[in-house]
């Protein structure tokens, strides 16, 4: 069903799924492929996927439409191969940057419920 690779998190027959750094995940169907954020967890003991990065395909693709379900399925896909690796993984929303942000300065953020 999966490969283990040491380069991939999990490669599928129909997506794959590795690092980029610590700071996002390549994902990839067939001939397409996108960046998706996130951030290791310390210790290689998973990620936090940030759902609204998933939002196009790297070039030459970049102009096909992802729907919301697709962006779910894609999240899915995720979850799988990083599941399969013995990996925790937390899907959360990247915020931008508060207005008036000054590198090294913090500023609450709400806690999830």
């Amino acid at each position: 069903m999966f490969e283990k690779l040491k380069k991939h998190i999990g490669r599928f027959p129909d997506f794959s799924v590795w690092p980029e750094g610590r700071t996002a995940l390549r994902y990839s169907e067939g001939e397409r492929t996108m960046l998706v954020k996130g951030e290791a967890l310390a210790a290689g003991e998973g990620w936090v996927v940030y759902t609204n990065s998933i939002e196009r395909w790297d070039p030459p693709f970049q102009g096909e439409e992802i729907s919301p379900e697709k962006q779910v399925r894609i999240a899915e896909n995720i979850r799988t191969a990083l599941e399969f690796q013995k990996q925790k993984v937390e899907f959360d929303v990247l915020r931008p940057t508060p207005p008036g942000w000054v590198g090294g300065q913090t500023f609450e953020v709400p806690i999830r419920r």
